[in-house]
């Protein structure tokens, strides 16, 4: 069910990793909405605060990214298989730098802007630092540097026999993994260059972008991907109920323990969504495809918005939970319809989305047809 050809036509679309992916990028517009009515420091800061949206950016960031790092390792390996290294970093390299450069040159001055305008009280100014560059498009330069990492190491990586263990066994060794690389920034600068070279994010993600290489290379691990399991299921939301529980832990006990449910709940989490997935949407859909094509450049614009938002919606004496709704739904509609309009041009393409005219697909989707390096 669900799984990938080994080889043979690369035109043959994998559909519920294509939905999977497209759910967690579009679950950024909950998740940075959420942050608006959150106690988290953010962009915008209502004065409104809503316990039932405080959890939310917790719950939500548990499997998204990490899902997100799976997929993007998973076709990673899939078009290492059909081209070479060198062929498929350069198409890495503009699929995901000229997006970054345009969000960098374009879109976070944009926003910045935006929240100089703002009340000062209810927003937090950007900075300098890398942070501020880069945004809401942080994973872009990350991705960069592991993808980069991998077609060093292709060679080596294709030869590994990926062994397939339960992913409750996998969220265990992935806790254990944040546990030495919150010891280990405390001894190495992982963040040199002022943090434009973000080694942290790197590491953190590394492991799930490497279980999406492995799921490729082994048949069985993402068979195991797609597969429901009840008890990755309840291990998944146990370890969630722990890790919200312990966001700020206190002493290196309850920081172990927050890291160990950090990792259970990725990697539990994570399984339980793509299985539901590649059990309903393993089959083309019209109305799911154009969405799917749609996702990055909804992510792309979605931050921009729902600052923009937030901060109109700032004077209303609205619910928060009826604002937080409301900023969704506007955001989604905004942010498809501008991708209906660059969708139209192959230079806004290029630019927003990473794709070379002729290409006709999005940043990361597996191309109808084998693109222009």
């Amino acid at each position: 069910m669900g799984q990938a050809p080994a080889s043979g036509d690369p035109s043959q679309r994998i559909h519920f990793l294509d939905v999977s992916r497209a759910l967690f990028m579009l679950l950024g517009i909950p998740f940075h909405a959420a942050l608006v009515y959150s106690s988290a420091i953010w962009a915008v800061s209502s004065p409104d605060k809503s316990a039932a949206l405080e959890y939310l950016p917790t719950i939500l960031s548990s499997f998204r990214m990490p899902g997100f790092f799976m997929i993007a390792g998973f076709f990673a390996a899939l078009l290492l298989q059909r081209r070479s290294a060198a062929d498929w970093l350069r198409m890495r390299i503009v699929r995901l730098g000229i997006p970054l450069l345009t969000g960098i040159a374009m879109i976070v001055p944009l926003q910045n802007a935006v929240l100089r305008l703002a009340p000062l009280n209810a927003v937090q100014l950007p900075g300098s630092d890398a942070n501020a560059l880069f945004s809401h498009l942080w994973f872009l330069p990350v991705l960069l540097m592991l993808c980069a990492g991998l077609a060093i190491g292709w060679k080596l990586v294709r030869r590994v026999r990926w062994p397939d263990l339960p992913f409750w066994s996998l969220g265990l060794l992935v806790g254990l993994w944040l546990i030495g690389l919150q010891y280990a920034k405390t001894i190495v600068n992982l963040a040199p260059m002022g943090g434009f070279i973000d080694l942290q994010s790197v590491l953190a993600d590394a492991p799930f972008f490497m279980l999406g290489v492995a799921a490729r290379l082994n048949p069985a691990i993402l068979a195991r991907l797609t597969r429901q399991d009840g008890k990755v299921v309840a291990i998944g939301l146990l370890a969630l109920v722990v890790h919200c529980q312990l966001r700020h832990p206190i002493g290196p006990a309850e920081f172990a323990v927050s890291k160990l449910s950090e990792g259970l709940a990725a990697l539990c989490l994570m399984q339980t969504v793509i299985a539901i997935l590649a059990r309903w949407f393993d089959r083309p859909s019209p109305i799911v495809d154009r969405m799917v094509d749609a996702s990055f450049t909804i992510y792309l614009l979605h931050h921009p918005v729902i600052i923009v938002l937030s901060v109109l919606l700032l004077p209303l004496a609205v619910p928060p939970l009826v604002e937080w709704t409301l900023i969704c739904a506007a955001t989604l509609t905004l942010s498809y319809a501008m991708h209906r309009a660059i969708s139209r041009s192959g230079l806004l393409l290029l630019l927003f989305n990473g794709v070379v005219p002729r290409s006709g697909r999005g940043l990361l989707t597996q191309p109808s047809a084998p693109t222009p390096s």
